[in-house]
């Protein structure tokens, strides 16, 4: 049996019958249960191998060709000094304790 369980979920998204009953309330728990191997049962939306099926991973020459022809896609926002800075300051407060 697939147990599904939507907490906080939205009183006005109701079904105006269940608004009526929950009336007061801002948020309700939903819980549903159906039969494994139910006709309407659908696949997992976190099927990996699905998911991955039509991905190619890139080479290691894909990738360096994809990350000088776009450098902001992979900038970071930090350099490799500020990155070494706060290494370092964060290795000397543990080192202070």
């Amino acid at each position: 049996m697939n147990k599904i369980t939507r907490e906080h979920y939205p009183v006005e998204k109701l079904p105006e019958e269940l608004q009526k009953e929950f009336a007061g309330f801002e948020t309700v728990t939903l819980m549903g249960d159906r039969e494994a191997g139910h006709a309407s049962e659908e696949k997992p939306y976190h099927d990996y191998d699905e998911m991955m099926a039509g991905i190619k991973p890139m080479t290691w020459a894909e990738l360096y060709a994809d990350m000088r022809s776009n450098p902001a896609k992979y900038d970071r926002g930090v350099t490799p000094e500020e990155a070494v800075a706060r290494i370092r300051e964060l290795r000397d407060e543990w080192d202070h304790r």
